[in-house]
């Protein structure tokens, strides 16, 4: 199977049928399972979270010039990170609300720079929103949100994050 996007699954194991799904340059197998992988070709990295079982992700060495693979096998609350530009994997934890929560419906922000809380917004609502503002978020942007409009996630966030912002008629959205 191939993405682009993001996606989750549940997979029983079949040693005669591996399910595989290819992102890109990463491949991962899962070996009984339900995980999670974000794989936007305009973004810099493919991310897979593993919430049961174990998967094995499959990723080019970096700084080879040769074709070489790198095997990585996730266990429950592990994440794999790979960077296109790289081509460098790192494993860490995750918080599951923050992989897993827009399956329930819920968007969760932890410390989010304004571009990866721009991205979210985007893809969530289905709408272009641009920004016109140089100036970092102080402390970041977190926040939980369960079937929110998106005006009501920018209203909570105006002040403590200094910026207003503007609907244009077509819908899309200009942050200041």
């Amino acid at each position: 199977m191939t993405l682009e996007g993001e996606a989750f699954f549940e997979v029983t194991p079949d040693s005669k049928r591996p399910f595989i799904v290819q992102t890109g340059d990463v491949e991962t197998t899962v070996l009984g399972t339900s995980f999670n992988v974000e794989a936007y070709p305009a973004e810099e990295k493919v991310k897979v979270a593993v919430m049961t079982g174990k998967v094995s992700v499959n990723t080019p060495r970096q700084n080879t010039s040769t074709t070489s693979r790198e095997t990585i096998v996730l266990s429950p609350l592990e994440m794999a990170t790979y960077s296109k530009k790289t081509n460098k994997s790192m494993v860490s934890g995750y918080d599951p609300l923050t992989v897993f929560g827009w399956g329930d419906g819920t968007l969760h922000f932890e410390n989010a720079s304004m571009s990866e809380f721009v991205a979210k917004l985007e893809r969530w609502y289905g709408v272009d929103i641009i920004v016109k503002r140089d100036k970092p978020v102080p402390n970041g942007i977190t926040g939980t949100y369960t079937q929110l409009p998106l005006e009501e996630i920018l209203m909570g966030h105006r002040s403590a994050s200094e910026f207003d912002f503007e609907f244009l008629p077509n819908g899309n959205v200009i942050i200041k």
